[in-house]
């Protein structure tokens, strides 16, 4: 999961050319302004092909893992998973399983991000260079700070190599 401040494009273009999306097809978070009664509050739009959306409440895309990938946008992660949120938590679930790239992301929601994937029980790793990233290395069962700074500080480990190679010796140790 790539979980970023830059702008969504950037995330999924970097995304595929590391080959962290593997799907052919992307559908990015929107929020639909123009929602009227009975209608999606929000909008999945294929990132390739903006008239193709996707309808994560069909019964065929809700909890399946069809060839497609979702891109969540800071501003609809704070719509998804906020406490007075009425959207119905299987939603939530599928949004986080089925999203690899989380893009405009605060600090704060970051974080969230990090607590959220471990309330689903998975073992949340987290590499950042940052002090935009210090709560979700805080956070995050192995922080990893990729700089001197900030971040060093907040983080458990620190890498004095700024990639992410690290993160197999990490591993590696246990």
């Amino acid at each position: 999961i790539m979980c970023t401040g830059d702008n969504v494009l950037t995330a999924i273009s970097v995304g595929r050319e590391s080959r962290l999306i593997d799907s052919p097809r992307v559908y990015i978070s929107c929020i639909n302004e123009d929602a009227r009664m009975g209608e999606p509050f929000l909008l999945w739009r294929n990132v390739d092909n903006y008239e193709d959306t996707l309808d994560l409440d069909e019964p065929q895309f809700a909890g399946t893992f069809e060839d497609y990938t979702l891109a969540v946008t800071g501003d609809v992660f704070r719509i998804l998973f906020d406490n007075e949120s009425r959207i119905p938590e299987n939603y939530k679930d599928t949004v986080l399983l089925k999203a690899c790239i989380y893009a405009r992301m605060s600090p704060d929601e970051k974080h969230e991000l990090m607590e959220r994937l471990q309330k689903m029980d998975y073992v949340v790793g987290f590499c950042g260079d940052g002090a935009n990233d210090c709560g979700a290395l805080k956070a995050a069962d192995v922080g990893i700070s990729l700089s001197e700074a900030e971040a060093s500080v907040a983080a458990p480990f620190t890498s004095q190599i700024f990639d992410i190679s690290c993160v197999l010796n990490v591993i590696e140790e246990g």
